[in-house]
């Protein structure tokens, strides 16, 4: 669907919003409003900004504040020892300041050197001192405020003297007044017992003189937000994310850095790993590491692959994912890639992706990317994406985009930077999904159609990254830790040094097929609005062609004194 220039500009006036006191607000949020300092301070700041800023020229059309509370307590260990514990409590508060119109605001893209517009964040009292709490919201909206009025007349004359914009959807799209109120959460402390347990755990990475780094970090943390706005709403979100972290990073003769990671998520108290689950992945981690120390070093090739679960969820997140963000279709910066493809094939046949932050939880693992209201106060949605390969939405904030107007709940940013959409949870699948040997069986298969003498199965990954723009080529590298050669024989022999590399439209085109087991990566995803974090839930995926390159190399020789002796008895 599309509109047309005067049609959108009448859609945008209809929906700009109005300035609403709190006593028209609804009696639970009245109530949460008297009950709870933070929303209080934030309640009677918001209407002095309203009274002040309205009565000058030009006056705001919109307002938001959010307040964002972070309590985390962190234990660390590393070679046996406790290496670091604390506790750590800051409160942001966040203004969004809208002077303008809906149509073109002082957040609209400056083409030019004045760049992109950003919120502007500062720290606030963490004691619930109410005249203290409204004095730091007052000085960041001042601030706010003046700045954006300064950038609407770049904005303006920028507009003016540049060639007519392809997107002319506007800046800004008014959503209906939500009332969200989470209890809010104590936060969680670990305990003297919980850095113990890491530096056991640690133990025995300090066996291999070979292993020059290790970290097992464990992490609580209880995120609180209250936000409030001109149209309304009255949201108070609070979650908990706990972590447990083990990295390790073996050096190679040949001066390779080898790096192995695990990670797990949870949200309930108690359901973290198991010990022995743990003490299993630390044998494991040291096992791979000392094979992958004499594995040989892959070379740059183009060759069919299996990518695992987790695998398959990083390469999909960044080959796919950002450029799904509504406002890339629109910032005449990017490369735009899906702009003009909605209702057209955009992957293989029988693939579908789901971005779903309503979903707490998939097959009984928490999933990183669940929220219930987004960071610009819209609830989230669950949005098909691509649908059997057919391209079906984006993933929209408050900037509307050509075609995708109202937001579907994906507006997200770290505390202090202005929102954009971002993902959340992605879900792919696969039609008539096969087991994972029938899959490695196509691999073979391929090997022999096309007479390559091996191909790859990446079980491992630690992340990726992407880029999105014109001035660079668009591409996508995602970072293995563990990789295998599958010959057609069905030998398998690990490698190291490998990256896979590619460009996106071409690579979305070489899914195969796809296996009846699922895996889930959980990380933090950062760009333009700051880190958020996100789950990604895939099968393994054959593809029948993959293009790496090798991984860059250290030039340190190994050290010329032996380590001092471990606790485990290494000398």
């Amino acid at each position: 669907m599309s509109f047309s220039r005067v049609a959108v500009a009448a859609l945008l006036v209809l929906l700009a919003p109005g300035l609403v006191l709190a006593e028209g607000r609804p009696k639970e949020a009245q109530q949460a409003i008297q009950n709870d300092p933070v929303l209080s301070a934030l309640s009677a700041e918001l209407a002095h900004l309203q009274e002040g800023l309205g009565a000058l020229d030009p006056p705001p059309f919109y307002i938001a504040l959010t307040v964002t509370e972070t309590h985390s307590d962190r234990a660390t260990g590393g070679f046996g020892a406790i290496t670091g514990a604390g506790t750590h409590v800051r409160r942001f508060v966040t203004v969004d300041v809208r002077v303008g119109s809906p149509r073109v605001d002082n957040t609209h893209p400056v083409r030019g050197p004045w760049g992109r517009s950003r919120s502007s964040s500062g720290v606030v009292p963490i004691d619930n001192d109410i005249p203290a709490l409204r004095r730091a919201i007052w000085r960041e909206a001042e601030a706010v405020y003046r700045t954006g009025v300064e950038r609407l007349g770049q904005v303006q004359a920028n507009v003016d003297v540049k060639a007519a914009e392809e997107d002319q959807t506007g800046d800004f799209v008014a959503s209906a007044p939500i009332v969200h109120l989470d209890d809010v959460l104590p936060p969680r402390l670990l305990g003297e017992e919980t850095a113990s347990q890491l530096a056991e755990w640690s133990a025995p990475f300090a066996v291999p003189e070979w292993l020059f780094t290790n970290i097992v970090a464990r992490s609580a943390t209880t995120d609180t937000r209250w936000f409030v706005n001109t149209e309304g709403s009255v949201v108070r979100t609070s979650d908990r994310y706990d972590r447990l972290q083990l990295y390790a990073e073996a050096l190679a003769d040949d001066g390779m850095q080898l790096p192995a990671y695990r990670v797990w998520f949870w949200r309930a108290q108690g359901d973290g790993p198991e010990a022995a689950d743990v003490v299993a992945a630390v044998e494991d981690m040291t096992s791979i590491l000392t094979a992958m120390r004499d594995a040989p070093v892959a070379e740059p090739s183009t060759v069919p692959a299996i990518l695992s679960g987790s695998a398959a969820g990083v390469f999909f997140h960044e080959v796919l994912g950002h450029r799904l963000e509504a406002h890339r279709q629109k910032d005449e910066h990017e490369g735009q890639t899906f702009r003009n493809r909605v209702g057209t094939r955009v992957t293989s046949p029988g693939l579908s992706v789901v971005f779903d932050p309503t979903l707490r939880e998939f097959d009984g693992e928490e999933l990183s990317g669940y929220y219930s209201v987004d960071d610009e106060g819209v609830g989230s949605r669950r949005v098909v994406a691509v649908d059997d390969g057919i391209l079906r939405s984006f993933l929209v904030g408050r900037r509307p985009v050509e075609g995708f107007i109202g937001s579907n709940g994906h507006g997200r940013a770290q505390a202090g930077r202005q929102a954009t959409a971002r993902q959340s949870n992605m879900l792919i699948s696969v039609a008539d999904p096969v087991s994972m040997k029938a899959l490695e069986a196509q691999l073979i298969a391929e090997l022999v159609a096309t007479g390559k003498p091996y191909g790859l199965v990446f079980e491992r990954v630690r992340g990726g990254f992407t880029l999105t723009g014109r001035t660079r080529p668009n591409s996508f590298e995602v970072l293995p830790t563990e990789v295998y050669r599958l010959y057609p024989d069905g030998r398998r022999e690990l490698v190291r040094g490998v990256d896979l590399i590619g460009t996106p439209l071409a690579a979305l085109q070489r899914v195969v097929a796809g296996a009846d087991e699922t895996g889930v990566f959980h990380g933090y995803c950062g760009a333009e609005s700051g880190w958020v974090p996100v789950s990604a839930v895939a099968p393994a995926l054959l593809l029948s062609e993959i293009e790496v390159q090798k991984k860059p190399k250290e030039q340190e020789q190994a050290p010329v004194l032996q380590a001092p002796p471990s606790k485990g008895g290494a000398s």
